[in-house]
């Protein structure tokens, strides 16, 4: 019985050891099925994030396949062979297939050798005789293959060590055509085999419009410098960038540097309107006058000598939408000939036109001539008859005297005006070594006896040489007419009438400022005076025949004129200057006779 109680024990004590380690066990095996179970959940979420990973690799992929079969540009996808080559192409799109005109299979099996063009001059390679006699036709034959493809290569190379490579290269299609690509080469990896990426974008519209801007500036830097109209170009601040050699040419400057001395913005020749018309950015034109005579004493660096003028424009331009890339465009025209030859051609008008006149004059003058005389003549010989018969000193006498001066004056008067019609020539004039100092004595002393005594004289003689071809009547015509005139002007007030004499040389005369003197040894014969001065707008007429400002009665407008028309036959000058109320002066330049 108790053995039966022990073993009955022992069995439960088993049982339940069992037991236990039943329950430990199912525990571990339920703790197994759930970690297996979130291990399972884990994965069907990776599945899941691995299938939606799959399905945007499959769109990017499409989208890829599809973006590259659609882009206009040619790409190529290659790898290098083992001797540097670039090897048939692994992949190829669409556009590459169109442009070159292959198909796509046909594309496959080229290479890059095969599309593109490159120059190979011929190659030396420099063999001697006696290695041509041992070296076989296949090895000379692969050398010179070798060489040509070596840019090859080269490129291949190159990308490989870059990473990124751009270059201009020129394909050719299945006719052979050639045209320009830039193509952009990139090195990829492809598992673990280094491949190339390689965009081809054709630009031969590009090259084609490069050359046609190239052949466009071409002409336009050839017009530029071939242009009869001188042009300078300045930035947006005014500074100098280029002048072509016409502009050079007008203002006598050897190069830009010394054109940049010009200011053509701000000088005294541009008048103030234009100036203001500037400041707001305006295009403007106006005519400017250089005096390179005067400024040749300046820092101004010029050929030139004369008085120019120039028409100049000025005009802005505007690059693009860009405010900052603007300037200006200078135009100058060298008007200088144009304007002497309307001012010769006023000249020869007005002269055509006083000459005209003075061939009406001559031939009234002609026919009233001998009747002037005629009528003249008797008055005189009746005056001296009676200044004889009664005495000069009876009252009868005097008043004969009267009447003979009266018609001398008059005969005197008609001779004048009959010898100012007929214009004779320089070559018809009687000319003689004649000296001017005493001419001035005999005038003055003239001038002496009848001057009111308001008026006196002064006489400044700065020369012994005073020797010129002339007659002494001409000169005393010419002295005591400007003379008259001088006292004429000094009437009402009184004042000083200066005589003065001087020589001088002329060694330039700008050919602009008519009469135009030669070179030479001259005199100069100034008469000055202090009275009323002359208006500005009756200066221009003072020579014109019949012109005169004195008071109807005074004057018949005769006498100036004569006086410039008797220096000019003399081939001298007669030169006018006045101020209204301090007085006027003519000079009168005549030629030098030097002693022998």
């Amino acid at each position: 019985m108790n053995v039966v109680i022990v073993l009955l024990v022992i069995f439960l004590v088993v049982a339940m050891l069992l037991a236990a380690r039943l329950a430990s066990a199912r525990d571990r095996l339920l703790q197994r099925v759930w970690k297996f179970e979130a291990s399972c959940a884990s994965d069907r979420n990776a599945f899941r994030e691995l299938q939606q990973e799959n399905e945007k690799l499959r769109e990017a992929g499409a989208w890829f396949q599809g973006l590259f079969s659609a882009t206009r540009n040619m790409v190529f996808v290659f790898s290098a062979q083992t001797d540097g080559m670039p090897g048939p192409f692994l992949e190829i799109n669409q556009a590459a297939c169109t442009r070159l005109r292959y198909r796509d299979a046909e594309l496959r099996k080229m290479t890059l050798a095969d599309i593109q063009w490159i120059e190979t001059p011929g190659i030396e390679l420099g063999y001697k005789p006696s290695e041509l006699a041992v070296l076989s036709t296949d090895y000379i034959k692969q050398r010179q293959i070798n060489l040509a493809t070596q840019p090859l290569r080269a490129f291949t190379q190159r990308v490989l060590d870059q990473g990124e490579l751009t270059e201009e290269m020129e394909f050719r299609d299945r006719d052979g055509k050639r045209f320009p690509v830039v193509a952009r080469a990139g090195k990829r990896t492809l598992g673990t085999t280094p491949v190339i990426i390689l965009t081809a974008v054709e630009v031969s519209e590009r090259k084609d419009i490069e050359k046609q801007l190239s052949e466009c500036e071409q002409r336009l830097r050839h017009t530029f410098h071939t242009l009869p109209t001188g042009i300078a170009v300045y930035d947006r601040e005014r500074k100098l960038k280029d002048v072509n050699p016409a502009c050079l040419r007008i203002f006598g400057v050897p190069g830009i540097e010394e054109f940049r001395r010009f200011n053509m913005f701000d000088n005294p020749s541009i008048p103030g309107e234009i100036k203001a018309e500037l400041a707001v950015g305006k295009d403007v034109r106006f005519e400017m006058p250089v005096a390179f005579d005067t400024a040749a004493g300046s820092d101004m660096i010029s050929s030139r000598r004369d008085h120019a003028y120039f028409d100049v424009s000025i005009c802005k331009y505007d690059l693009g939408k860009d405010a900052a890339k603007h300037g200006y465009y200078v135009y100058v025209l060298d008007m200088t000939k144009c304007r002497r030859a309307e001012r010769n051609l006023s000249q020869r008008e007005k002269q055509l036109l006083q000459d005209e006149r003075l061939q009406a004059l001559g031939t009234v003058i002609g026919g009233m001539t001998h009747d002037l005389k005629n009528i003249l003549t008797p008055i005189i010989g009746f005056s001296e008859i009676i200044k004889q018969t009664t005495g000069p000193s009876s009252e009868i006498g005097k008043y004969a005297t009267h009447i003979e001066e009266a018609a001398d004056r008059a005969n005197a008067l008609v001779s004048d005006v009959l010898a100012f019609s007929r214009r004779e020539s320089p070559d018809e004039v009687a000319r003689e070594p004649i000296h001017v100092i005493p001419v001035i004595h005999e005038v003055l002393d003239q001038q002496h006896t009848r001057l009111p005594e308001n008026i006196r004289i002064e006489k400044t003689i700065k020369t012994k040489q005073d020797l010129v071809m002339a007659s002494a009547d001409t000169l005393y015509q010419v002295l005591m007419n400007l003379c008259d005139n001088a006292v004429h002007a000094m009437q009402s007030q009184g004042g000083v009438l200066e005589v003065g004499l001087q020589d001088f040389h002329i060694k330039y005369v700008p050919c602009d400022k008519p009469p135009a003197l030669p070179r030479g040894h001259y005199l100069r014969l100034s008469v000055r005076d202090t009275g009323t001065g002359i208006e500005p707008e009756n200066l221009e007429h003072i020579f014109d025949p019949f012109f005169t400002t004195k008071p109807k009665g005074q004057g018949t407008g005769i006498g100036l004129a004569m006086v410039q028309n008797i220096i000019k036959q003399l081939r001298g000058s007669v030169k006018v200057a006045s101020e209204i109320g301090k007085g006027t002066v003519f000079h009168v330049v005549l030629p030098l006779l030097e002693r022998a």
